[in-house]
């Protein structure tokens, strides 16, 4: 299955378009088989509220089908705040049924934000490696952070990620995704997933493939 799995619209503070125009535009224009609704929790002080979260939930979920599979989701968007000395940074979310946002005490913590991911059985895709000064690897969760984004709009950073994989001692795949803020996904970075069809459910399907 070709996906993008980290895609904005003007949800975000420094997105343009609408969700319903980045839907089509990964089915009908590009022909993605998977697609994920990533907006940023909160940015700008401009936070995800709760409501529009379960709105544009209902929404994405109309969209999924046998031939393509929707998740939604948001991007924890935290590059304020150090674990040990590293920037915690940013993980594009999906497959949860609730936006936690990273300037809630409750969730502004990587060990409490995977707590949280684990209870939903949602992925979390670390990125912007060369960015923001980039995303800790200290802390870490093979069930929800099983592979890190190291290709999108925002270059190619496949390097920084092999010294974080040596430096910190930990094993997880890379994957690519465009981390476009147009709503049009697919144009800037897609991943590859080989998935197990025999599986009843293609959104589980993809996951556990992940995983």
């Amino acid at each position: 299955a070709f996906a993008d799995l980290h895609s904005h619209c003007g949800q975000s503070p420094d997105g343009m378009g609408e969700r319903d125009h980045a839907l089509f535009w990964a089915r009908d224009m590009v022909h993605l088989d998977v697609w994920a609704s990533t907006d940023h929790d909160e940015a700008q002080h401009e936070p995800f509220l709760d409501w529009e979260y379960e709105l544009a939930r209902r929404f994405v979920d109309l969209f999924d089908a046998p031939d393509f599979t929707t998740y939604m989701g948001f991007e924890w968007s935290n590059h304020e705040d150090e674990y040990q000395g590293e920037i915690i940074g940013h993980r594009a979310t999906f497959s949860s049924r609730k936006c936690y946002r990273y300037t809630d005490p409750a969730y502004d913590e990587l060990s409490e934000y995977y707590a949280a991911m684990r209870a939903e059985d949602a992925i979390g895709i670390p990125h912007h490696l060369g960015k923001f000064g980039g995303t800790s690897f200290l802390a870490f969760d093979p069930v929800v952070q099983p592979v890190t984004e190291v290709t999108s709009a925002h270059r190619q950073y496949e390097d920084i990620h092999v010294s974080k994989l040596r430096g910190h001692g930990v094993r997880f795949g890379a994957t690519a995704a465009g981390d476009d803020h147009l709503a049009t996904p697919g144009g800037k970075g897609v991943a590859g997933i080989f998935y197990d069809t025999r599986l009843p459910s293609r959104r589980e399907a993809i996951k556990q493939a992940l995983r």
